[in-house]
């Protein structure tokens, strides 16, 4: 069985999110990191390259993560997305404009990394 690469798109701006976001995906076989810094560059990227998985930070630079979600759903609807959020509120919002999962900032890295790599492999229906 020969497994095919798979992209992954990390639209946080740079810092120690993104940087572990980056080393968390860098031990997932087959999986291309794709980075972009904000809004506009993520939306571009979207379109451009239309990734397996987006993450979006809620608090991207330049405009309204939940916007890109809905480009993404609507552009490539097989893309998962994940918003990472610091309310429940806004995982509420994320949820509806359409994200795959919203998982809250801060928690732990190993039920992280488990969240990414069901959407990234299994596409089950998400528990955060």
């Amino acid at each position: 069985m020969t497994i095919s690469s798979m992209s992954a798109l990390v639209a946080v701006a740079p810092g120690h999110l993104r940087d572990g976001l980056r080393a968390m995906l860098n031990t997932m076989p087959h999986v291309n990191i794709i980075e972009a810094d904000d809004h506009d560059a993520a939306g571009a990227l979207l379109a451009e390259r239309r990734p397996d998985l987006v993450i979006l930070d809620c608090d991207l630079p330049g405009g309204d993560a939940n916007a890109l979600v809905q480009q993404a759903k609507r552009e490539s609807p097989s893309t998962r997305c994940a918003v990472l959020v610091n309310l429940p509120a806004e995982r509420r919002a994320a949820l509806a404009a359409g994200a795959d999962s919203a998982p809250l900032k801060g928690m732990l890295a190993s039920k992280l990394f488990v969240e990414v790599e069901r959407l990234l492999f299994c596409n089950s229906p998400s528990t955060q």
